[in-house]
This record gives C-alpha cells, structure tokens and sequence, in this order.
C-alpha cells in the first residue's frame, strides 16, 4: 500500500471515528483497537455502480466508456449503458446486424452465413463458399429469434462431413465500437459461456473489406479427424478467461462435477444481464470498483478513507489499478476453480490472482496489493510462472532484445520498461493521459482533453501534440517551451501565428519540420494521419495486434529504432518508429533508414545523444518563408483568415489552391506559412525529404506556364516558375493606366506593384511589370552570360538554391562568395558589384531612385513611412512616376536580376517628369 495513501487514510481515520462511535468499523469490547481504514477496505464487499452514481453522479459519463459498453446484451443497451447509445449507436452493432440479416422465421431477407475452411495449417472464414484456404468445413450464422425481439441464436453446419447443425443462444455481444472487433459470447455449452468462432473485424473495413469476417478460434468447434462438429471445453470458456477483466467484483466458481466454470459479478440493478442466472442483474464490464476497491464501508458510511482513490497513490501504485487488467502473462499461484485443474495440477489464473487466506482465489485488489506478487510476465522475475518470449517483440524485457508488445493489453508491461516507467513521484500516470470517467469519441480512446500545468490550462489532442507538450514544457529539449505557448494553440488543431517558438522547439528535438496533422504531406498517405515530428509516431508506433496487425500502440514511449524492424534482428516484424511516414520494402531500405536515423540522432561512445542539425529545416526555418511572426503571413490576424485574394502567396494551403488550377477557392486558415507542402507534392514518402518531388514536375496546371498580372504566360523550363508564381508583383502597366482620380480631391490613389516582385523584373518588357512609356524600348528577359551557366546560376533555383550552401539551399539566399570570385564587392564586404570591377550599376540604380524621388517632392508628392507610401498625386505622370520608383525599391536584387530594365524605366520616368538624368541608363 502507499505511503500517500497511508498517509491519507489516518488523518481521514480521526474525522471517521467522530461520526458513529460503535459502528461495525470498530471491534468492540474494552480495549479493543480500530480497525485501520486499509483493513476497512478488504473486509468491504461490492455494492455495484447504481450505488456509487447516487452520491457521484458528476462521474455519470463513465457510461459512454468503452470500460462500460464493451459487453452487452444483443442488440441493447442496459440503464448504466444508456448514455453511450448517442456515441455509439450508429455503428456498435454493424457486426451483429451484418451477421444476423435474416430471422427464424425467414423473414428478413435471409442471413449472412460465414463458411469456415481448413488448408492443413491454418483456418479461414469468409461470406462465400469455398473462397478461403481450403475446403469448407462447417458454417456459422446468427438468427434473431422473431422480428425485432433483440434475441438471437447462434447456428453452426457441418458442411464437410455428415450434415449437422448445432445452435446456441446468443448471450452477449463483446466490442464492436469501430475501434477493433466484436466477438459473440453464447450459452448452450453446459454450465460455461464460450465466444463464437467468428469474429468480426470492424477497425479492418475501411482499409480492406476483405477482414470483414475472421475466425476465432474456429478449431474448437470442428474435429478434423472424424470431420464432425465439436463443442469447445470447458477450460476454453469465458468464464475463465475473459471475465476475470471485463468483470466487476469477479467471481469464478466450477462444476467438480462437469468441470464447467461458472463466473460472476457484482449485484448491480442496473447490470447489463443476468450472467450466472441467479435472478439478479450483474455488473459485468468495468465499473466504479473494479479500479476504486469494494465499496460497501465507504457506502455506508460515506467516509473518504474507506475507498481506493487512485489519484492519491504513488505513481507506481495508480499504474497497477490499469495494470490489473492491460497486462498479459499467468499468475504466480495456482488455483482448483478452472476447468483444466486437478488436484495434483491446479491451474493457473490468466488474470492476476492470488489465494487467499482459505486457499481460494482472490483478484488483485487497487491500492491494497502489489501486482508484482501476483502476477508475472517475464520468466527472469523468478517466480517460475513461465516463459512469455512470444507475447514479446524481442524476447522478454529481461532478456535484452525486448523492444515492445506484440499483442493487446501489454501497455502496462510497456511502460514499465521506458522513460515514463513510474519509479519517481512526479511521473505520469495512466490517467495522466487518459480520462477513466469519460470519452467523448469513442475512437479516442480515453484521451483527456484538458490538462492544467503550471495555473495554465491547456486543451489538449494527441494529434497535434499538445498532449505531450502539455506536461513537457519547460523541461529537458522542451525546456525554452512554455505552457502558455502550447494553450496558444487554437481550436482547429493547428498552430496560430504566434506559436512559432513550439514549432522550433520541437523541431530541434525531432529533427523533422513540424507538420503533426500531416497538412503539408509529410507523411504521405499514411492512413493514421501521422505527420512529422508528431510525437506518438516516433514514440507510440502502432506494434501490436488487436483485430488487425499493427492496431495498437506501444507503450514504453522509446523510438524503436529501423534496424529493430530486420529481417535478421531479435524483433524482426516489429513496426520501427519511423515507419509510419517513410516506407521501407528490404533490409536494404532498412538499413538506409537506420543510417539516415543516426545522422539526424547522433550519440556518442556512451550513448549519450549529440545536438545534430537538420540542414534542411534550419535553412528553411531562417528564410522569410518560414516566418510566422513576420507582416507576410501575420497580417491576416486580426481577419480570422486570409482572403483568397492574398492566400496564394501568403500560406501553403492557398499556394496548394492557386496550383491546382489557376485559382483560390476559399480563403486560407492563419498559421501556415510557405513550407514543404506549398512547394512539394506528398509523394510516396520520403521522398518528400529525398528527391522531392515538385508541385511544377508533377504537372500542376498554375506552374506548367506562369501568368503574370499583365496576362502573359512565362515559362523558365523548370522548378523556378514555382518561384515566379508569387515573385511577379500583382500590377502592371495596364494597372497604372486604369487607376482613376478621386472624384471628390482629384487626387489618384497610388498603385503598388507590392514586394519582391523578381520575376516581372527579370522578364522586363515580356511580362511589362513597370510602367514603360509609350514609343520607348525596354530590355527583356534578363540573359547571363556564359560562365553563369557553368554553375547553374541563371534561374531562381538554381541561383538561390545553390552554391555553397549547398544544392538544396533552402535559405533562398545565395552567399557572396558564390559571386565575389568574379564581381567585385564592396566596401563593407556586400556585393553590389556586377561588371568584373568596372561596372556600378548598384550605384547607378541608387542615384536615378534619388533623382527620381527628389522631381516627385518637388512637384508637390508626399512620401509616407507606410503604404500607400505616396500621397498627394495630383497627374499621371506623377502616378508613372510613382509607381516606377516602388516597382525598384521593392526590389532589393533589381541590380541583379535586371539592372537595365530598371534603369530604364528610371530614366524615362525622370525625363516624362521634366528632369535630365544624371546617370545615362543602357538604350538611353
């Protein structure tokens, strides 16, 4: 028992024995002593939900559960269960209703009937004769006894050997929430319940309708010798191997007779069935003492210390309460009431279980027992339990190959032997992350929605990660992450603007750009959704099996690294942590994996991790592209989104939009920024992070020939028209022709060409991006010379993607080393210098700008600190005028991209203004 809760329990113990002096807690007679309140608790006896809701009817939600609707009557819903029929109505009972299509008395349009077949090793079913391994066996269907009486029959055929049916009613439905399976519990088979050969796969259907029906346990029902029917035994019964978990107030008693088992539950007036047939309803599933201790002297007496809370024991402790159950292995005791016992071989309990004093059995009891002395699931604990190497990827935790579960119910295992393994009194607990009392998505598994760090509350998803940011914060390489910044995440699941320092964060930890919600694609077509640098892909891969292969999630929280997955590896077939976004066919892959896994995660000698860098990110990360914080894509913040007209150029998912087809649809959520999705297509994975496919390579419509604002289609050959879709300005001549004075002040309103528009000034006259006079000539696409080509710098990416930054240069920006070995530079080490030493055209473009801007002022024009920039413009030619000055000072790299062109339109504007320029412009 816990210290806390030792603690706890004897200050609550004085208030106790002020409310009822004499009261059974007490022995009685002089000199008698009180019984401590742990001794209350086992002494205490079941009482059922019903009885704990009429006090703690806030905790009513534990209803919509899977703990509470795994088990039901057919086709129902008990009173306890009632509040889980809006959440799971729609599909719980796809199976049944799929199975039982018809009824007894042929109404219904007949039943669906699943045909069993044997290939020598193996048994398969499927809805049609003669499609599965081998030859047909024997069949299974269910009937509903009449027409909406929820009653149902099981109905087996021998179909091989000599005709023959057997049938048994249907007294459960087991599952069925879309998360795994249902299963068919029966009676019929003497005094023992046993689940029907068929299961069905109801996770499995969206991703392959073939898994739609699977068989359990089919060999138990058919003897391949003598090709006749057979009944399971009872050592195979529910009773005694599922109950012992999915019961509350668990009792096993058997038949020494027949050797039947026969198991129990706790009274409860709101059970779902009357299991053992006594007359009362049970409480079968998981209810309120299953996790919470018998609850009879806290009933009667109300008093605090007489209960188990779970959030008052150590770590270590509250863990065991889900232990009990989400663990698999044998008991340490033998016991007589299973089937399969004798008196000189007693049987072994597949649930934790301990003698009790009159050598009977008794289940683990939360809060009062240590798990470890009933139960084993690692033949090195010495206990002679047993070997469970096969329910292991790797062999067992004590062998030193141990990786992860590889089937259900092992996640207490698992996080015995991680990071998160509670031998500190400040780790998390199951419930941590998980919310016992409710589940408002059944597919959700329990995940809690809220947590509270630091004063700060935190709505909180697995998806996106806050649910591991929420505790992570401030500590280890999250420590420059605060809980503020991790509440900042807004209601569609995605980042705002303001929460760029959480992506950074978990960036430098993962090594991988921040894409959870795999919105960017960089998980490709991964059908969980993962995404990179969501934390349970690397942490929580899905290893083990339910219905399917790979349908739950490991839980020792270690990244399972790609050489754990080799064919010639202790583990070979685990699923690695990196699986889940990057494919991998061979060892081959695999090994490439591994490696790519050790550069981004380097250790040294000791294992001790080494800070690495992600070349590709940080370069990204230190672009404007990446800027959340930045006017370029927080300016929208105040809108609620960015309109349609701006999302192209202003978020990926509006740059996706715009390259579909020309245009954007529908104005774009904020936070985004231009990242691998803008510019990449998902591709089968990673080839989003090798050899990235381009939106421009894969043919997207908008890129194939680029349009400028002037209406004219360009085209550079290759990935750069990505970049001259946004980089063209959104004006041009016909823009400035077609502005209007003001009707009230005659004054015209100043038309921007807006920023960075590199592309309208390397195509000069061909795109018309400036203002060109009337009866004038202007320079074209700007053509380098011939050494440019050399060394691929006569496009945008191959300018600004490459040099010695290296050939994914993924800052955008060329280093001026990659030009000075031919071009000069200047004083202050810039380069500004295009003509081998001679030429000055940066200087040249700076005095025209001057010149130009000086005529405007003095001709009445006010510049502004801010847009619209320029005001008080009276004439067109001041409009001109105007507008030329922006389309060159909006352009830092005019010098290099097209010096002529803009020289030109500089002087030609300073001569329509009345002016002599003072620096002759090339063809002026």
């Amino acid at each position: 028992m816990s210290k806390k809760l030792i603690a706890y329990l004897a200050v609550t113990l004085m208030v106790a024995l002020l409310w009822s002096c004499g009261s059974n807690r007490d022995s009685g007679g002089d000199g008698s002593s009180v019984e401590t309140p742990s001794d209350v608790i086992a002494a205490a006896s079941f009482v059922g939900s019903t009885k704990c809701l009429s006090c703690h009817g806030d905790k009513a939600s534990w209803g919509h559960t899977l703990h509470k609707a795994v088990l039901r009557a057919p086709g129902k819903f008990s009173t306890a269960q009632a509040k889980a029929a809006p959440f799971y109505a729609p599909t719980i009972n796809n199976g049944l209703n799929l199975l039982a299509s018809g009824t007894t008395d042929g109404t219904g349009g007949g039943n669906t009937e699943i045909y069993f077949s044997h290939d020598g090793a193996d048994w398969s079913a499927d809805d049609a004769p003669n499609a599965g391994l081998g030859v047909d066996k024997f069949s299974a269907t269910v009937n509903e006894d009449a027409p909406g009486s929820k009653t149902y029959t099981l109905v087996v055929t021998n179909v091989a050997g000599i005709s023959a049916s057997m049938s048994y009613p249907v007294m459960l439905t087991y599952g069925g929430e879309r998360n795994y399976k249902q299963r068919y519990v029966v009676t019929g088979i003497g005094a023992s319940k046993h689940i029907s050969p068929i299961q069905y796969n109801d996770k499995g259907l969206a991703e392959d309708p073939s898994l739609e029906w699977v068989p359990y346990h089919a060999e138990r029902w058919y003897d391949l010798v003598d090709s006749e029917l057979s009944e399971p035994a009872p050592k195979d019964a529910f009773d005694g191997n599922c109950a012992g978990c999915h019961f509350t107030g668990y009792q096993l008693t058997k038949n020494i007779v027949t050797g039947d088992e026969l198991a129990d539950a706790a009274d409860d007036i709101n059970g779902a069935l009357d299991f053992d047939g006594d007359g009362t309803l049970d409480e079968i599933n998981i209810g309120c003492e299953a996790c919470h201790g018998a609850g009879s002297a806290h009933a009667n007496t109300q008093n605090p210390a007489y209960i188990v809370n779970p959030a008052n024991l150590a770590p270590a402790e509250a863990n065991m309460v889900c232990g009990q159950c989400h663990i698999r292995g044998k008991s340490i005791d033998k016991f007589m009431e299973f089937a399969e016992a004798t008196e000189d071989s007693p049987a072994q309990s597949p649930f934790p279980a301990k003698l009790d004093a009159d050598g009977g059995l008794m289940k683990f009891r939360p809060g009062l027992d240590n798990l470890a002395d009933f139960y084993s699931y690692d033949s090195g604990d010495g206990s002679g339990a047993g070997d469970f190497s096969s329910q292991y990827w790797g062999g067992e935790p004590s062998g030193g190959s141990f990786e992860t579960s590889k089937q259900h119910h092992q996640q207490y295992i698992d996080i015995l032997q991680g990071p998160h393994a509670p031998d500190k009194s400040y780790d998390p607990t199951c419930f941590s992350c998980h919310d016992s009392h409710n589940n408002a998505s059944p597919e959700r598994h329990q995940v809690v929605t809220t947590l509270v760090e630091d004063g700060v509350q935190i709505v909180t998803n697995v998806d996106n990660d806050t649910l591991c940011l929420a505790c992570h914060a401030t500590h280890g390489p999250f420590a420059d992450m605060t809980p503020e910044e991790v509440a900042a995440m807004d209601q569609n699941l995605s980042f705002n603007s303001i929460t760029g320092n959480v992506k950074e964060v978990v960036t430098a930890h993962t090594q991988h750009y921040f894409d959870p919600l795999n919105e960017d694609g960089s998980g490709g077509t991964n059908p969980e959704g993962n995404g990179s640098s969501r934390c349970t892909a690397c942490h929580l891969p899905l290893t083990a099996k339910s219905a399917l292969k790979y349908d739950i999630h490991s839980h020792t929280f270690e990244v399972i690294e790609p050489a754990a997955s080799l064919s010639t590896a202790p583990a070979a077939g685990v699923k690695n942590g990196c699986n889940d976004c990057h494919t991998t066919a061979s060892d081959t892959d695999l090994l490439a994996l591994q490696d790519a896994f050790d550069e981004k995660f380097p250790v040294d000698t000791s294992g001790t991790p080494i800070p690495a860098t992600n070349v590709i990110f940080d370069q990204w990360n230190s672009s404007g592209h990446a800027h959340y914080e930045g006017e370029p894509f927080a300016h929208w913040d105040d809108d609620g989104s960015i309109s349609t007209s701006c999302a192209k150029c202003h978020s990926k998912d509006g740059f996706i939009d715009f390259a579909a087809d020309n245009t954007v649809d529908a104005a774009s959520k904020l936070g985004t920024v231009i990242s691998c999705g803008a510019c990449h297509t998902n591709g089968e994975t990673p080839d989003l992070y090798v050899d990235a496919v381009t939106r421009y390579e894969d043919g997207e419509v908008a890129l194939v020939n680029v349009t400028f604002p002037s209406g004219i289609d360009q085209s550079l050959g290759n990935n750069s028209n990505i970049c001259m879709a946004c980089h063209q300005g959104r004006s041009w001549k016909g823009t400035v022709d077609a502005a209007m004075p003001d009707p009230d002040t005659g004054l015209y309103r100043f038309t921007n060409i807006h920023y960075f528009a590199a592309a309208a000034t390397f195509f000069g006259t061909d795109v018309m991006g400036g203002y060109e006079y009337d009866g004038m000539t202007y320079a074209g696409e700007m053509v380098f010379p011939g050494a440019h080509n050399g060394v691929g710098y006569t496009t945008c990416t191959g300018y600004h993607m490459g040099g010695a930054q290296g050939p994914d240069n993924h800052t955008f920006l060329p280093l001026v080393s990659d030009c000075s070995g031919c071009h000069g530079v200047g004083p202050e080490g810039e380069f500004k210098d295009l003509g081998l030493g001679v030429s000055t055209n940066y200087d040249e473009i700076q005095q025209l700008q001057d010149q130009l801007l000086a005529i405007l002022e003095a001709q009445g024009v006010v510049q502004l600190p801010g847009y619209p920039y320029f005001a008080n413009i009276t004439s067109r030619p001041l409009l001109n005028g105007c507008y030329n000055w922006q389309v060159s000072d909006k352009e830092p790299c005019r010098y290099i991209h097209n010096s002529d062109y803009i020289q030109q339109l500089l002087y030609d504007s300073i001569v329509d203004l009345g002016g002599t320029p003072i620096v002759t412009a090339p063809g002026r």
